[in-house]
């Protein structure tokens, strides 16, 4: 299993308690597969302290997926876009990214519509996190 580190970020949950964590998309190259069509699936999910979304080793299409989150990366390095929705392929799970200002975003994982939780992080550690994890994939 690899895992991209994105650096520590501020963690806010439900009890308003903040806490250091670290935040990581995590891909095990070992884990993919190319079906007789050409998809490729494999186990990507992204980890922010003890929380794993959607969940540990959760199997989805990675390259659909990264190549899905990494498209708004030009727009929002040059400052012309404020919200990034990565949207996992399989599953209705969402991790959306609202820039709060300059490299300090809200990080809030959603299932079905509903926050799950909600994290403070650089947006430049969560691209080099997702570079670093397209790269290997």
């Amino acid at each position: 299993m690899h895992a991209y580190n994105s650096r520590e970020s501020l963690v806010i949950t439900n009890s308003s308690i903040a806490s250091i964590q670290n935040v990581m998309v995590e891909v095990d190259v070992s884990s993919l597969e190319r079906s007789s069509t050409g998809s490729v699936t494999g186990v990507v999910f992204i980890r922010a302290g003890d929380v794993s979304f959607p969940e540990v080793r959760w199997s989805d299409f990675p390259v659909v997926s990264m190549s899905w989150w990494l498209e708004p990366v030009s727009r929002i390095l040059v400052g012309k876009s404020r919200v990034w929705e990565c949207r996992f392929m399989d599953g209705p799970f969402t991790a959306r990214l609202e820039q709060q200002h300059g490299d300090t975003w809200a990080l809030s994982l959603i299932h079905s519509g509903r926050v799950e939780f909600v994290a403070t992080v650089s947006c430049r550690a969560f691209i080099s996190s997702l570079l670093d994890a397209r790269v290997r994939s």
